[in-house]
């Protein structure tokens, strides 16, 4: 488990287990990039999805930017980030 913190800046407990993150299409610490921004971004861990009213569960990663250090954001409507137009950087 590792703890971080959204845009909100509301602390999010994350499951960073190869088994809990591996069905969502990447893996802790992994580094993929965004299909919209082409940003890059590391694969932090699995948490529920604030902005879901079911809370479903997501896999949550941080932008490599200097202005988002330790701001971990997940992807709105996405189960699968590889499925999502996610690849491998």
């Amino acid at each position: 488990m590792a703890k971080m913190a959204n845009r909100s800046e509301t602390p999010i407990k994350l499951d960073t287990a190869d088994e809990v993150c591996r069905p969502f299409g990447f893996l802790h610490g992994e580094r993929a990039i965004n299909p919209k921004t082409n940003a890059e971004v590391i694969i932090k861990g699995v948490a529920p999805d604030p902005y879901d009213k079911n809370h479903k569960k997501v896999l949550w990663y941080e932008i490599i930017h200097p202005k988002t250090t330790g701001v971990v954001c997940c992807y709105e409507g996405a189960t699968n980030l590889r499925e999502a137009g996610f690849i491998a950087a």
